[in-house]
């Protein structure tokens, strides 16, 4: 039996010409499937948006930081919009440690060198399906936020938050 016979049919069953045509077709829908995810993929995602009121406790903030502090700072995204701003500084004071004292007791020190500051912020955070972030940091109670101005940045734990 030959492969091609004299009507153009392969073994006699298949067109030839009906065979390269799906072949075809069937490499050309991988193409578009993943053609079409890629575009899907590239499509911009709206963020929502969602104000929250926070308090982060910055920890051991050396004096001449806490010294440029002032309520109205303001830390700006990558468009350059505000992100978040410092409403309210609430406490600050010198920064404590335990020690050992006579006998063996512990003792509450305060160090001068550095301060414990609390603040009230407004976030502009991204809700992500219920999962809200600040510039990238997850905002839940004990979670670190970065604060970033144009002159400083600091590192803090969310101790309280109202959406």
């Amino acid at each position: 039996m030959k492969m091609i016979d004299e009507k153009g049919r392969i073994f006699g069953k298949v067109n030839i010409i009906d065979f390269i045509f799906v072949v075809l077709l069937l490499s050309v829908i991988p193409v578009f499937y993943y053609g079409n995810r890629l575009t899907a993929m590239k499509k911009p995602v709206e963020k929502k948006y969602e104000k929250v009121i926070a308090e982060i406790k910055f920890l051991k903030i050396i004096p001449e930081l806490a010294s440029v502090l002032k309520e109205g700072d303001i830390d700006k995204d990558a468009g350059g919009n505000a992100a978040g701003v410092l409403k309210r500084i609430i406490s600050s004071e010198n920064s404590r440690f335990a020690a050992l004292g006579n006998n063996d007791q512990v003792v509450i020190m305060e160090d001068p060198t550095v301060r414990d500051i609390q603040a009230s912020f407004e976030l502009n955070c991204v809700n992500d399906n219920g999962d809200l972030n600040f510039e990238g940091y997850p905002v839940k109670i004990g979670s670190n936020i970065v604060f970033t101005t144009d002159f400083y940045s600091m590192q803090g734990i969310v101790v309280k938050m109202e959406k």
